[in-house]
C-alpha cells in the first residue's frame, strides 16, 4: 500500500517532535480540505501544532493545548492534542509496517458540526440534550442546538425548558384557522454544519429551504420524528400525503420507535440509514421518588382519600382533552365499581376536559381528581395503583407505568403516539378492543386473579430498564456518528 496516500503528512522514522514543528508542506486531503499545495508554519512551543502568523511564529511563542492519551479499540496507543480556539486536533498514531519499521502518522482533522433544530425546547428534553452534547464532544463532534419559543396556542401547556448553551431564535408564527405556520431563522454560525437534524413537522416552513439545499450543497439533512401524524383526523388527506412525499427526501432518519421504523421501511427508505432512538424520558428521579415512600406513608394517603388498605386502585395520568377518551374512562370505571364496590380511580392531570371530569366526580366520590402532580407527589399515587387505565391516546406515560411496575390498559384504535410499540398485550400491559364492556370485564378478571396481575406487573417493571434516557442518548450519538461517516464516504 502507498503509505503516502494514507495521510497528508507521512515521514518514515520520525519519532521526535522536532520534525513535527518544522516548516512543512501539506498536500490536499479530505479531512484537511485544502485545494492546492500550501506552506504551513507551526508554533514552536512544545506539544503545540497550532498554525500561527509568521510574526508569532518568529517569536517562538506557544499556545495552550490539552493533551490526552487514550487507548483505542484496536489497542493502538494514540495521543490527541486539542486546540479549543481553532476546533482542530492533531492525531498522532504510531503503528508498525509489515517490515516492523516504526512510522509516525499525523493527521489534521477538523471537528464535525451537527445542528439540531427545535421549534421550541421542551423541559423534559433538556437533560437529554445535555447528555447528547457531552457524548458528541467525546467523539470530537460539535453539537449545536437551535430552538425558538412556544406559539400563542402552546403557551397554555407551560412545557418550555432552558439550556444556557443553546441558541434561541425568534420564530415567526402565522395563525391560519386552527393551524400555526412557523418560520424558524437559521443562525449564521450553523451554516457550515456537516449535518442538520430537523423535526418532521409540515408546519415548519423553514425546513423546506434546508431540504432543498441537499440538491446543491455538501451539507446533509436528517429527520427526527414519528414518520406520520398518528393523531391525524384525515390520514389520507392532503397534509399527510405531502408529509409522505417528503418522508424519504433526507439523508438520514432518527426514528422514535419501531413503529416509526416500520413506516420508513415500508416507504422504501434504506434500513442502514435509520437510527431507532427508543424515545424515552429521564426516569432516574422518578424511580428515586417511587422508592422514597414507605408502606406506612402510602397507607396513610390511602386513608386520607378514603381508600381501604386492600382495595383495588386504578390511575389515569396525562393531559385531559378529547383524544384521551375520558368518557370511555368513566364508563369503564362505573362497570368495574359495580362489580368490585371497593374500587377507586385516581385522575392526575389537567387540560380542556377537566370540567367534564369534575362533573363526573361530583356523583362518584370514589373518583379522585387531583390535578397536576409532579415529582414525589406523583410517585406517591403511582405507588398506590395496581393498574393504569388510559383508553385514549398513550405516549411516554407508558414508561412511567413501567417504572412503577403497574399494568397499562389501553385500546387498539386510539390515536396513540409511537411509544405504544413498547406495549405487548398480556405481557407487560393490555391492549383491548374499544368496548367498555370488554375492557371492564378484562380488568375485573385481572384484579381477581392476583397471580396473573403480579406476573404482568413484574414484566412491566422489567421493561423500565429497556427504555431510558441514557439508552436514547447512546442511540442518538451512534446515529450521528454513522450519519457523519456516511457523509464522509459519500
Amino acid at each position: 500500500m502507498d503509505r503516502q496516500s494514507e495521510s497528508p503528512i507521512f515521514s518514515p522514522g520520525e519519532t521526535g517532535n522536532h520534525r513535527i514543528r518544522r516548516m512543512g508542506w501539506l498536500r490536499r486531503h479530505n479531512n484537511v480540505r485544502r485545494h492546492r499545495w500550501q506552506r504551513i508554519n507551526h508554533c514552536r512551543g512544545k506539544h503545540c501544532y497550532k498554525r500561527h502568523s509568521s510574526v508569532l511564529h518568529s517569536r517562538r511563542k506557544s499556545c495552550e493545548t490539552n493533551r490526552r492519551e487514550i487507548q483505542d479499540p484496536s489497542g493502538t496507543r494514540k495521543t490527541r492534542t486539542y486546540d479549543a480556539n481553532w476546533n482542530v486536533r492533531l492525531l498522532r498514531a504510531r503503528s508498525r509496517s509489515l517490515n516492523h519499521r516504526t512510522w509516525t502518522r499525523r493527521v489534521l482533522i477538523s471537528m464535525k458540526k451537527v445542528v439540531i433544530l427545535q421549534h421550541r425546547l421542551l423541559h423534559y428534553r433538556t437533560g437529554m440534550f445535555d447528555q447528547l452534547r457531552s457524548a458528541c464532544a467525546n467523539h470530537d463532534i460539535d453539537l449545536m442546538l437551535v430552538h425558538g419559543q412556544a406559539t400563542r396556542r402552546e403557551l397554555i401547556k407551560h412545557d418550555e425548558g432552558h439550556l444556557p448553551w443553546a441558541i434561541k431564535v425568534q420564530n415567526k408564527v402565522w395563525e391560519i384557522g386552527s393551524r400555526d405556520l412557523i418560520w424558524q431563522p437559521f443562525p449564521e454560525d450553523a451554516k457550515n454544519a456537516d449535518l442538520v437534524i430537523l423535526m418532521q413537522e409540515s408546519r415548519i416552513l423553514s425546513n423546506y429551504p434546508l431540504l432543498l439545499s441537499r440538491l446543491w450543497g455538501a451539507r446533509k439533512v436528517a429527520y427526527w420524528g414519528h414518520g406520520k401524524n398518528f393523531q391525524s383526523d384525515a390520514p389520507t388527506g392532503m397534509r399527510e400525503r405531502w408529509k409522505d412525499m417528503l418522508l424519504t427526501r433526507v439523508d438520514w432518519w432518527f426514528s422514535y420507535t419501531s413503529a416509526t421504523t416500520k413506516i420508513l421501511k415500508a416507504a422504501g427508505f434504506p434500513e442502514k440509514k435509520i437510527t431507532q432512538l427508543e424515545n424515552a424520558i429521564d426516569t432516574t428521579e422518578f424511580k428515586k421518588h417511587l422508592d422514597s415512600w414507605t408502606i406506612d406513608e402510602i397507607s396513610q394517603e390511602r386513608a386520607n382519600l378514603g381508600i381501604d388498605p386492600n382495595a383495588a386502585v386504578a390511575i389515569f395520568c396525562g393531559s385531559l382533552y378529547p383524544d384521551k377518551r375520558l368518557d370511555l374512562l368513566t364508563s369503564i370505571s362505573d362497570k368495574i365499581r359495580k362489580k368490585i364496590p371497593s374500587f377507586h380511580l385516581i385522575v392526575i392531570g389537567d387540560g380542556p376536559s377537566m370540567p367534564e371530569m369534575r362533573i363526573a366526580a361530583q356523583t362518584r366520590p370514589w373518583i379522585h381528581i387531583l390535578g397536576v402532580q409532579k415529582n414525589k407527589r406523583k410517585a406517591l399515587y403511582f405507588n398506590m395503583a395496581d393498574i393504569m387505565i388510559n383508553p385514549g391516546l398513550v405516549g411516554l406515560h407508558i414508561v412511567d407505568a413501567f417504572c412503577a411496575g403497574i399494568v397499562m390498559v389501553t385500546t387498539t384504535n386510539a390515536k396513540h403516539s409511537p411509544e405504544v410499540a413498547y406495549l405487548v398485550h398480556n405481557k407487560n400491559g393490555l391492549i383491548l378492543d374499544d368496548n367498555d364492556e370488554i375492557i371492564a370485564a378484562r380488568i375485573i378478571s385481572l384484579i381477581e386473579n392476583k397471580e396473573e396481575l403480579r406476573t404482568i406487573q413484574r414484566n412491566s417493571l422489567s421493561e423500565s430498564h429497556l427504555y431510558t434516557q441514557e439508552g436514547m442518548v447512546k442511540n442518538f450519538a451512534t446515529g450521528i456518528i454513522n450519519a457523519l461517516r456516511e457523509h464522509h464516504n459519500s
